[in-house]
């Protein structure tokens, strides 16, 4: 509740004019009242209480105030013995505002310390134990199968290697391949090789005699003669894609290949096996079969079991007193759709037996197969279980079918699963700055990275939700830069607040 407002005051009539009276002597205090001089009391708030002055200065603080009103001195002793106004208390520290950059600390991180030295390497199985491989061999990508050697020295790798310097041909470098030398075929690096056959463009060929010469004879090897070959196919002989959907297949030689610049499977396999000959590789030859390339679909359950058909030619070759099988047109790009995609793949030309009849079935004769035991049948080339598929990256990057984990398509969802992948030559480097990042992408989302196993493979256990596909990644590039060397925890640290560009390895179906 509110008070009540005050009564009015009563007005008091001022008192009769009084003459002045003297003070009193007698009163050492005088009369603060102001009463004894004659001076009505004020009605303002009453002053603040006064410490009691000593006796010593009672007179001369009356004779001081002689001819002055009471109330004037009163005031000016107030106000001298008014105390000192309190200093304000310091502000408090301001705290840094969400918008200011917190100062960096000058703290010095210390150096990462050095990784621990990695285990020995495990004993590789051999080519004829291993799983059989997938249906690498697709339109879109023929795979890349490894060959099988004895292993050599560990090459040295540089992070952005320049590109190869041209061959003189002066110089004549050599390539032990036999079996006796120790020398891992997967292993060796063609890129001087390689550079050299590029500097040969088919416009400027005045005869194949000459253009043999000119490939070939700054190397030893017949292994490096050979390569140079497979090498020039792929940058000057395109696939006869019209030919090839149109039916209309004619028959080619080598110099009408060569002139026209266009070839299918059998034009290719013919001017192979010319230009070797040519460059004094006498013992190759043509073969016919069957290949899983481009329309090949996987035998179904249930489905009968298709007769032999002949849809293919490669070469068998003896290179360095080893027989050897080689797919110059799948090594010279593939069909994506009904597009030719032209690049190197070396892939067909490191295959050992094994691993090339994966994908091939000679018809003529059951020896082109050149395994060490029995031949395949028809029935265990065409039926063999459904493997994962594979793209193009998976054998670019040196991985190894036959270390991929699981082995065979159709997955059992709903449940934790594990995967592995690793590089298909025990010398390959496994460092991380050597390597990109891979990573399993789930039908929910999930993103898992597989990380270094110490077995010389990269290797992870997900949870993969029913029904859900699993495909294999890599991080090609951040930001538009490549992005080999990228660790784990900076794709962790990346993924959603940096652009990366990727590329598939495999992909699993559910079952």
């Amino acid at each position: 509740m509110s008070r009540p407002p005050p009564p009015p005051r009563r007005a008091v009539p001022a008192p009769p004019p009084r003459r002045p009276v003297r003070a009193d002597p007698s009163d050492e205090r005088g009369d603060p009242s102001g009463i004894k001089n004659g001076i009505s009391p004020a009605r303002a708030a009453p002053p603040i209480p006064l410490r009691k002055p000593s006796d010593s200065s009672s007179v001369s603080s009356v004779t001081e105030r002689e001819g002055e009103g009471a109330n004037t001195i009163d005031k000016s002793r107030l106000l001298a013995r008014k105390p000192p106004p309190r200093p304000a208390p310091p502000l408090p520290r301001r705290l840094p505002s969400l918008n200011e950059a917190i100062p960096p600390s000058s703290k010095e991180i210390p150096p990462v310390p050095p990784p621990p030295p990695r285990p020995p390497l495990p004993a590789r199985k051999r080519a004829e134990d291993a799983p059989q491989i997938d249906r690498a061999a697709s339109p879109q990508t023929p795979p890349e199968v490894p060959g099988r050697r004895r292993l050599p020295p560990p090459l040295v790798r540089g992070s952005t290697p320049p590109p190869p310097p041209p061959v003189k041909l002066s110089t004549k470098p050599v390539l032990e391949t036999s079996s006796t030398d120790g020398v891992c075929i997967k292993c060796y690096d063609f890129s001087a090789v390689d550079h050299h056959a590029s500097l040969f463009p088919k416009h400027n060929i005045q005869s194949l005699a000459t253009l043999a010469r000119d490939l070939t004879e700054p190397f030893q090897s017949e292994t490096e003669k050979a390569r140079a070959i497979y090498t020039w196919l792929s940058h000057n002989i395109i696939y006869d894609v019209q030919a090839f959907f149109s039916g209309n297949l004619q028959h080619a030689t080598p110099e009408s290949t060569v002139r026209s610049g266009l070839a299918v499977c059998d034009g290719y396999a013919g001017l192979f096996m010319h230009l070797a000959k040519l460059a004094g590789i006498r013992q190759v030859s043509k073969v016919t079969g069957h290949g899983k390339g481009f329309g090949y679909a996987h035998l179904q359950p249930g489905q009968p079991l298709p007769p032999p058909e002949l849809n293919h030619a490669w070469n068998r070759i003896c290179l360095d007193d080893e027989w050897r099988l080689i797919d110059a047109c799948w090594g010279a790009g593939n069909l994506n759709g009904s597009v030719w995609d032209q690049r190197l793949n070396p892939y067909w030309f490191t295959a050992d037996a094994t691993e090339f009849g994966k994908q091939h079935y000679p018809m003529d004769d059951p020896k082109n197969q050149l395994l060490t035991g029995r031949p395949r049948t028809w029935q265990e080339y065409i039926a063999e279980p459904l493997r994962p598929m594979i793209y193009g990256d998976f054998y670019s990057l040196n991985f190894d079918i036959y270390s991929l984990e699981p082995a065979l398509d159709g997955l059992r969802t709903g449940g934790r699963l594990s995967f592995r992948i690793a590089k298909r030559c025990l010398h390959m480097s496994t460092a991380e700055e050597d390597n990109y990042v891979a990573f399993l992408y789930t039908n929910d989302q999930a993103r898992t990275p597989l990380v270094a196993d110490g077995s010389g493979g990269w290797s992870a256990t997900v949870y993969v939700p029913p029904g859900s596909d699993v495909t294999l990644y890599y991080v090609k590039t951040v930001e538009d830069r490549d992005a080999k060397g990228l660790t784990v925890e900076e794709f962790q640290w990346m993924y959603g607040r940096r652009a990366m560009g990727t590329g598939g390895l495999a992909k699993w179906n559910a079952a």
